[in-house]
């Protein structure tokens, strides 16, 4: 009985683990394609590697950005 049921949950783990894998690359596609942007996302048109990575890992906005001089602090989620 315990081998049946730790076969039905690895094969769960990995029906889940496939699916969520398509999920990430639809994301992706969405991200590069602009329409996350178009939907009243951050334009990020302009920014270098290390703005985009201070931004989606810390909230901080790059100080040349539209967004940053419209906004009061240069912080967004507060972490």
């Amino acid at each position: 009985m315990k081998e049946y049921l730790l076969v039905g949950l690895v094969g769960l783990i990995l029906v889940v683990s496939v699916f969520q894998s398509f999920q990430i690359n639809s994301m992706k596609e969405k991200i590069i394609s602009g329409s996350y942007v178009s939907s009243g996302g951050i334009d990020m048109t302009g920014w270098s590697e290390n703005d985009k990575m201070m931004y989606e890992h810390h909230g901080i906005l790059p100080q040349g950005s539209q967004s940053a001089q419209s906004s009061q602090p240069g912080r967004v989620g507060g972490c």
